[in-house]
């Protein structure tokens, strides 16, 4: 996943790894923060873990954020964070960045 916007929430992020992700539908005011890449994932609509014909690919939205005055608001699809998640998967940077974006002094 290499895909991000250009937010501070995720300054400085380059990677972001999971499994059976999710995906979002993101609307405005929300804004996307990162989206997987277009035709090489797909969603698996019946979860037999092949790309079957009629399942979507992406690209897919796979977080979001919100801001409005003091509120900050970030929602994530997918895995990422799982015990063995964070050191193997090496999301903490990721991580970091969405807890520095929300705790910031606005």
């Amino acid at each position: 996943m290499t895909d991000f916007a250009d937010h501070p929430a995720v300054q400085g992020v380059t990677r972001m790894v999971t499994n059976w992700g999710g995906s979002l539908t993101v609307a405005a005011p929300s804004a996307p923060l990162m989206t997987s890449p277009g035709g090489t994932v797909f969603r698996d609509d019946n979860f037999n873990m092949i790309h079957d014909d009629g399942e979507p690919t992406g690209p897919f939205d796979l977080a979001a954020a919100y801001e409005s005055g003091a509120t900050r608001l970030i929602v994530q699809a997918g895995s990422p964070y799982q015990i063995d998640g964070v050191g193997s998967r090496d999301n903490g940077p990721l991580l970091q960045a969405f807890l520095r974006w929300l705790t910031e002094e606005q």
